[in-house]
């Protein structure tokens, strides 16, 4: 258990201090997206339908910019790497080290053990998003930008993109389970979820692309209350479903 919290300690910080940093320079570069909006707008129309209009999204407002920015293009694609990272380990690289039959012996039910780690896991993306996205007043202030941005908006946003995330993480996890090696749930989970992203760009198949989910016009529509109960329990229930099959799974494993 100490490992288990000093691992989740140290991954937690990383993530919020990467999300901090690009939240400062997404802020310090909104002057200067502001008056260049108009050129930006025309090199995105000449790169596609999907770009052009998320660009005319985004400029039409500074909680376009910042959402856009911090949530569709960063926290998606990080966020997304950090959750197939943090739940493609959490049993698997314990049976790649050999080591799944100790943990097994422990005098800990397997429900217990496999709910320590998931929510050690998900826990490392919930608090950095939310974390950094309460501080959003104060690195403005740091940044030099003046900020009419409510954190009440950010908040709503990284709970919601906490949600989707946690999508990625729950299959991550459950493939984790049955997995030999940590590197084949990365590159599994990786090449569908860097597929996914690239189907977004593409406008006859954008529908096809779960990234719909969190698109721009999603954030952009969010503090009107743009997001429907839907919306939530869609990702959601996919978390839950793939969780409960995790945990099956891991109840019938066998320590080698």
């Amino acid at each position: 258990m100490p490992q288990l919290l000093r691992t989740t300690v140290l991954r937690a910080i990383g993530l919020f201090a990467i999300l901090a940093l690009h939240l400062g320079i997404v802020l310090h570069f909104y002057p200067a997206f502001k008056a260049q909006s108009g050129a930006l707008l025309v090199l995105a129309e000449s790169l596609g339908e999907i770009l052009a209009r998320d660009a005319r999204l985004a400029s039409k407002s500074e909680w376009g910019y910042v959402a856009s920015q911090q949530f569709f293009k960063f926290a998606n694609t990080l966020g997304t790497g950090a959750a197939v990272l943090f739940g493609a380990g959490a049993i698997a690289s314990d049976t790649q080290r050999g080591t799944l039959e100790i943990l097994l012996a422990r005098p800990v039910s397997r429900t217990r053990l496999y709910l320590e780690r998931w929510v050690a896991g998900a826990l490392c993306l919930v608090v950095p998003l939310l974390a950094s996205s309460a501080l959003v007043r104060p690195i403005a202030e740091l940044a030099g930008v003046e900020l009419s941005t409510r954190t009440g908006d950010m908040l709503h946003a990284a709970a919601y993109q906490s949600v989707f995330l946690s999508m990625f993480y729950a299959v991550a996890f459950t493939w984790s389970v049955v997995a030999p090696r940590v590197i084949t749930v990365i590159l599994g989970l990786l090449f569908v979820t860097i597929g996914m992203y690239a189907l977004y760009l593409v406008p006859d198949a954008n529908a096809w692309s779960i990234y719909q989910w969190t698109d721009v016009s999603t954030y952009v529509a969010l503090p009107e209350g743009g997001l429907r109960l839907f919306d939530w329990l869609r990702p959601a229930a996919i978390t839950l479903v793939t969780t409960l099959c995790g945990w099956v799974l891991f109840r019938r494993r066998l320590p080698y």
